[in-house]
């Protein structure tokens, strides 16, 4: 979410970094999901040779990236498949915390808020976990963690599933 806020920030003051734009392409569902319907479009229209994307400032001062041309013969590679899966990994997240699980072996998932948003989530950190278990971690009203967050989305087509 702290990613989020920085890139909205960061257009704001048209201070946009290639991290923050490749963050953007690479990580932001409706983007993938409109990009895919964009290509599948443009696939079936046999008079498009190639499509060419650039962006710059919005002051029309330095470009952001250097143009690229996509013929169609590559058009599928930006068509997302009757199934797919998109890792979303965001660094230094702050989840305050609902509903840890204490019980090791437990078929549960931790329960939280990023932001104002409720989520569901498991944890990979043994060491983290054999302390939490071993109750040499408590948690109280206000606990959170920071951590990284993988977020995995399974696509049908362009829905996500």
């Amino acid at each position: 979410m702290d990613n989020v806020l920085k890139i909205k920030k960061a257009v704001k003051n048209n201070e946009l970094t290639e991290d923050d734009y490749d963050y953007i392409v690479g990580n932001n569902k409706y983007f993938i999901s409109k990009k895919s319907e964009y290509f599948k479009m443009a696939k079936k229209d046999k008079t498009i040779k190639f499509i060419e994307i650039s962006s710059n400032t919005k002051n029309g001062g330095d470009l952001i990236f250097q143009p690229i041309k996509v013929p169609s013969e590559r058009f599928n590679e930006f068509i997302l498949q009757k199934e797919s899966v998109q890792e979303e990994t965001e660094r230094e997240v702050k989840i305050f915390i609902v509903c840890p699980v204490l019980v090791k072996g437990s078929k549960c998932k931790w329960k939280g808020y990023m932001g104002n948003e409720s989520i569901e989530f498991g944890i990979t950190d043994e060491v983290f976990l054999t302390q939490v278990y071993a109750h040499e971690i408590k948690f109280a009203n206000g606990s959170f963690i920071e951590c990284t967050l993988k977020t995995i989305t399974t696509f049908m087509g362009n829905m996500e599933k």
